[in-house]
């Protein structure tokens, strides 16, 4: 269909006009001026966001209906979609000394204009996108987005990974500031060297995992960068210095001091949780003291804003299948089983999709947490 095209918008009235179509779904408690507003600010400031270095950064893509009569650059916009292009690391089975650093591309913010849902955009808008990102991220690259559409992604290549949360509802708990006596509030920009710790212990972790992979299976994983997180954190700070003028989010993540043990969390004032994004923690004693004063802080930091719950994926809680159920009893014996939700289908599947066509049955993703997440 030569009169269906895809363009990168780099011109800040289209930048406006997507944004303002993004705001009818993904605003939240902003209004819509103060949506957009917020992406412009992201994507002028952000250094995860910029494009001066490629392939990679944030690009907004459109498609474009050239038989529609168009009086405007806006009028014959009938789908957009965003991608954001990070490292990411690779290790295949047959070659597993070779530790690869290749092209991911997430995907986000696919949205069709209410006049022009029903008529096959979005499908061709994952066609031209499938075919842009073989290109651009390489044959040893690959693509993923988080699914409100159960398995439709799958007709265009991707693999679902089905995830489960935890959610534990904490309006009433009463914390004992004894627990939080060795841990320290993360601030804004002010992590780095936590952060290359992080990476340097997932390296390690990762290179260790793949000694054992078949031949004819793969291990990848999102490369930690603190430019990432001080993205998330600057969205969580415009969120609440929106919202909130007078008392504007400080903390953005808890350290234990002794450990090193951490996590980061963004607050999500629309369903009143707050999301653990990344959680890292040393497994080798399967001591799990260290978690709890976490757990404890991060209770205290919701509780500062009136948010009620605390919400993990299934993949924070644990690497190992031991650590992983330590935790889980502890969170049972901890907390009521009224104030908790175990292993929940989570809201956004998690799919992903090879550009050298290897099926998702043969990989392992791994770091496969909220911090990924477009």
């Amino acid at each position: 269909m030569s009169h269906i095209v895809l363009e990168e918008v780099t011109n800040l009235e289209i930048l406006k006009f997507a944004y303002k179509a993004h705001s009818e779904s993904w605003s939240g408690l902003l209004s819509s001026e103060q949506y957009i507003d917020r992406e412009l600010q992201l994507r002028s400031q952000s250094k995860q966001l910029q494009t001066d270095t490629s392939p990679y950064g944030l690009f907004l893509y459109i498609l474009r209906d050239l038989q529609i009569p168009s009086e405007n650059e806006t009028d014959n916009i009938v789908t957009t979609g965003e991608v954001l292009i990070r490292k990411s690391w690779r290790i295949d089975g047959d070659d597993v000394e070779n530790l690869k650093i290749v092209n991911s591309g997430v995907i986000g913010n696919v949205f069709t204009l209410k006049n022009h849902r029903g008529k096959g955009y979005a499908t061709q808008l994952f066609h031209k996108l499938n075919e842009l990102l073989d290109e651009k991220l390489g044959k040893d690259g690959y693509s993923f987005l988080y699914s409100e559409v159960g398995t439709y992604y799958e007709k265009f290549g991707f693999k679902n990974f089905n995830i489960k949360t935890h959610t534990i509802s904490i309006k009433d708990y009463k914390i004992d500031d004894e627990h939080l006596s060795n841990t320290e509030p993360l601030k804004l920009h002010k992590y780095k060297d936590l952060i290359n710790y992080q990476k340097d212990k997932l390296e390690k972790s990762f290179l260790q995992k793949a000694k054992t992979l078949p031949k004819d299976e793969s291990i990848i994983s999102l490369i930690p960068n603190v430019d990432i997180y001080d993205w998330i954190n600057e969205k969580d700070q415009l969120i609440s210095t929106k919202l909130f003028p007078n008392s504007k989010v400080d903390n953005y993540g808890i350290l234990d001091l002794k450990t090193k043990n951490h996590f980061i969390w963004l607050h999500d004032f629309s369903s009143k949780k707050l999301y653990i994004i990344k959680s890292f923690i040393n497994e080798e004693s399967n001591d799990i003291e260290s978690l709890k004063n976490l757990v404890y802080g991060t209770i205290k930091e919701a509780q500062l804003y009136g948010i009620e719950k605390i919400h993990f994926w299934d993949t924070s809680i644990g690497q190992t299948l031991k650590y992983h159920d330590l935790i889980i009893e502890w969170f049972k014996t901890e907390f009521n089983d009224s104030n908790i939700s175990l292993f929940e289908e989570i809201d956004s599947i998690p799919a992903i999709r090879m550009n050298d066509g290897k099926s998702g049955l043969k990989i392992h993703w791994e770091n496969n947490e909220k911090w990924s997440w477009y």
